[in-house]
């Protein structure tokens, strides 16, 4: 009976690489020669960087060069607040005078010589000058405009490198699959070579495994290349070296909630109803939260201070203290020396060396050529173009926030819809797989089968890393990075 006999197939050897040992020895393998192999030992020992998401955003907002300019450039405006408020202060000044005058009109009753240097000092203080205490609150707002930019900057970052930690996984997640894609490759055409051994299949269908084996290959070869290239943009975003390994989690698949807690959207995203409440709620939270908004506001409350001032310009004088204080320092020529002594004993006061004066000045400009109604005029046409930008763009974050929301709610339904197809794909090759090996299929079905499970299950890999990516946008168009907090602040 057939069924007694004794049967030997001879399996197609595999090559095994152990990667500690060429670590070692520090010889390795070429690119398809490592893209072929089964891999022993890959973790790299020597990398000391383990990456969580919180642990890349923390360090973003603490070493990302585009941010630290910005922390730079608030610090430098607020010099523009000290300057402003200078104007507040006494201003002090010391001077010195040297002239020369007709001798006619010396005299030494009044000690006025031909020749004198007088050495003056001045004061003079700001009593009130609207002008001075209006660019002081602008300069105040202008500042607190800046510093809401910087927020609006660290959230960029935020947003920056969740997305590339999330590029990070996702590169992972595809090579991966596409190892595991060459793998399946490489046991079908072991089936090939039984299949051409028991006479089934001809040497081109071995042929034709061989070709499709070389560009899986090639593929996996692009597959570490992207994420190469995308561990090295992570880098970037953290100031790191730029090839410097580190090791990052991969996501569950079947499971987004490793990085978002699941049931925060769960309830939000599973009706209509519930949804359109969320959006509205997310739409209040992200108007308020907006730094960009805010900084507008700043600007505009600026603008307003300055139309105040230009209108108060109408009627509302300036108000200073002023001092001097003169010294005779030297004098020579006709005058200058002691008056006589008939002129002493009449009693007539003679002025010494030295004189002050003290006094209260309210100015009050007439005309400057129609200077304050121009700048009233330019304050409120200012005023009304920022009111209008201002609702143009609350408009466009809430119009982002919304179209981020419906984006994510596709994306939280695909992922099940996904992974699904994806069972069913991977079935679908288990059954064709077997049919294939007994002889009652070809290689072009079971080609087929093989595809449609590879790009079934990169699109559920591709969903999950969708939907939170998604939900980055979601978070940074709201001003709120619910990903980055512990579950009870979510």
């Amino acid at each position: 009976a057939a069924a007694d006999r004794p049967v030997l197939i001879r399996r197609t050897e595999r090559l095994v690489i152990n990667m500690s040992t060429a670590r070692s020895i520090g010889r390795w393998p070429d690119w398809s020669t490592m893209a072929e192999a089964q891999l022993v030992a890959v973790e790299r020992t020597a990398v000391k960087r383990n990456l969580t998401l919180r642990e890349a955003a923390r360090t973003a907002v603490e070493r990302n060069l585009d941010y630290l300019a910005n922390v730079s450039e608030v610090d430098a405006g607020q010099k523009n607040i000290a300057l402003a408020r200078a104007r507040l202060f006494p201003q002090l000044g010391l001077g010195a005078n040297g002239t020369i005058i007709d001798s006619d009109r010396t005299g030494s009753v009044a000690n006025q010589g031909q020749t004198q240097i007088v050495g003056t000092l001045t004061a003079q203080q700001a009593l009130y000058t609207e002008s001075i205490y209006a660019d002081l609150e602008v300069a105040k707002r202008l500042q607190a405009s800046t510093v809401l930019q910087r927020e609006a900057l660290r959230l960029d970052v935020l947003a920056q490198v969740t997305s590339a930690y999330l590029d990070v996984l996702r590169t992972l997640t595809l090579e991966r699959i596409r190892k595991e894609n060459l793998r399946v490759t490489r046991s079908n055409r072991e089936l090939a070579v039984v299949r051409r051994q028991v006479g089934v299949a001809g040497p081109s269908e071995v042929y034709r495994w061989d070709s499709q084996r070389a560009t899986e290959q090639a593929q996996v070869i692009e597959a570490i290349a992207a994420r190469n290239a995308a561990e090295i943009e992570l880098n970037r975003v953290l100031d790191a070296p730029l090839e410097e390994p580190f090791d990052i989690r991969e996501a569950d698949l079947s499971n987004p909630s490793t990085l978002l807690p699941r049931a925060i959207w769960r309830a939000s995203l599973e009706n209509p109803y519930a949804f359109r409440i969320f959006r509205r709620f997310m739409v209040e939270v992200g108007l308020e939260a907006s730094p960009e908004l805010r900084a507008v506001d700043e600007v505009i409350s600026a603008t307003e201070r300055q139309r105040t001032a230009a209108q108060r310009s109408w009627w509302l004088p300036d108000f200073t203290l002023q001092a001097q204080a003169q010294q005779i320092l030297a004098q020579g020529g006709a005058g200058s020396g002691q008056p006589p002594d008939m002129v002493r004993g009449l009693g007539i006061p003679i002025p010494d060396d030295t004189s002050w004066s003290a006094s209260i000045v309210a100015s009050y400009p007439l005309f400057t050529g129609l200077q304050r109604l121009a700048r009233v005029e330019q304050a409120s046409a200012e005023l009304q173009q920022q009111q209008v930008e201002r609702r143009a763009l609350a408009q466009r974050i809430e119009q982002r926030i919304r179209a981020a929301l419906h984006f994510a709610g596709s994306g939280y339904a695909n992922i099940g819809l996904s992974k699904e197809a994806a069972e069913a794909a991977n079935e679908n090759l288990e059954v064709v797989q077997d049919a294939y090996g007994r002889g009652s299929l070809g290689y072009l079905e079971l080609l087929d089968a093989q595809e449609q499970a590879l790009v079934a299950r990169q699109v559920a890999a591709n969903a999950v890393y969708d939907f939170l990516g998604d939900l980055v946008q979601v978070q940074r168009a709201a001003s709120r990075f619910m990903m980055l907090d512990d579950a009870g602040a979510q």
